[in-house]
């Protein structure tokens, strides 16, 4: 065999053997102890990630509700305006010309806390059927005895935040 066949042979067959040999002594161990340690943080990782996640989604949730009271404060307020605007006392009765829009959020107050129909007002017609921002819509034009009588029964029923701090608002201006 020539100097030239083994200069190939050793560059095409035993160098990369050699390389190979070499890897497997030095860099697999390295590679194998990375590995466990990566194993090793990853619950950890997700332990954090979820703990993360569950804070924002709280945060959220928080907001949320928060934007969601602020927005049928608003839209209760919006209705009160138009009917001063108006001139006119919105009717407390189904199908009335200035009855307020339905604003409902879609969440109802569980059935027990709901009166039954010997328990509504006298005050407003149809109450228990009403949501937040109607009701608030409908207190502007009540004596000062109807809205104690408003606010007495929704204190001892379904006790609606904003119902309760609007009357508040009506009776210290």
């Amino acid at each position: 065999m020539d100097a030239r066949a083994a200069e190939l042979l050793k560059i095409g067959v035993y160098a990369p053997i050699g390389l190979a040999a070499l890897c497997t002594e030095k860099v697999l161990p390295v590679l194998r102890d990375e590995a466990m340690n990566i194993r090793q943080q990853v619950p950890a990782a997700r332990f954090i990630g979820k703990k993360a996640s569950d804070q924002v989604s709280a945060q959220l949730r928080t907001r949320c509700a928060a934007s969601e009271e602020q927005l049928q404060n608003l839209a209760a307020l919006a209705v009160s305006a138009v009917t001063k605007l108006a001139g006119e006392r919105p009717s407390p009765h189904k199908g009335g010309a200035a009855a307020a829009p339905n604003c409902d959020t879609g969440t109802k107050p569980a059935p027990s806390t709901v009166a039954g129909p010997d328990l509504d007002l006298v005050a407003i017609e149809g109450y228990n059927n009403l949501s937040s921002p109607q009701v608030i819509a409908l207190l502007d034009g009540l004596t000062e005895s109807e809205l104690d009588e408003v606010a007495a029964f929704e204190s001892s029923h379904r006790r609606r935040r904003t119902i309760l701090n609007r009357i508040a608002q009506l009776r210290n201006p």
